[in-house]
């Protein structure tokens, strides 16, 4: 698992942010994605990084929430500042994460993302990811 900085816990602190509180089901999931779209082209990432980071939310919200959780919420932070984007999921939702589960997350959003970290008790995960201008 990738490790952030210390204070990665909330996102960046100089640019903006986008608070976003939905229904803890997973058709709901496709707001979550549009949202980081929207933010990473705004910052400029290439359509590969934007990609990234729409298969990096379907991923933390299936392992946060696990099935559909009716009556729950997830609320999403998205921090940006120039050439960065942080996102933070967190719900109140009691799940049970399996260690394949765990480990199924990690391989794929290792490469998605710069640093990820879920909380001790699964319930708060962070993702950070840098815009990497393109080399000639």
């Amino acid at each position: 698992m990738s490790e952030p900085a210390a204070d990665a816990t909330e996102p960046a602190s100089d640019g903006d942010e986008v608070r976003l509180s939905l229904p803890a089901r997973h058709e709901y999931a496709r707001i979550a994605r549009i949202a980081v779209a929207a933010l990473a082209l705004r910052l400029g990432f290439s359509y590969r990084e934007v990609e990234d980071l729409r298969l990096a939310i379907d991923e933390s919200l299936i392992l946060l929430l696990g099935g559909d959780q009716p009556g729950e919420r997830v609320t999403i932070r998205y921090g940006t500042e120039p050439g960065h984007v942080e996102v933070e999921a967190e719900t109140d939702v009691e799940t049970t994460i399996s260690a394949e589960a765990l480990e199924r997350f990690a391989t794929l959003v290792d490469e998605l993302v710069d640093s990820w970290s879920l909380s001790d008790d699964h319930r708060r995960l962070h993702l950070a990811k840098r815009h990497r201008a393109p080399t000639d």
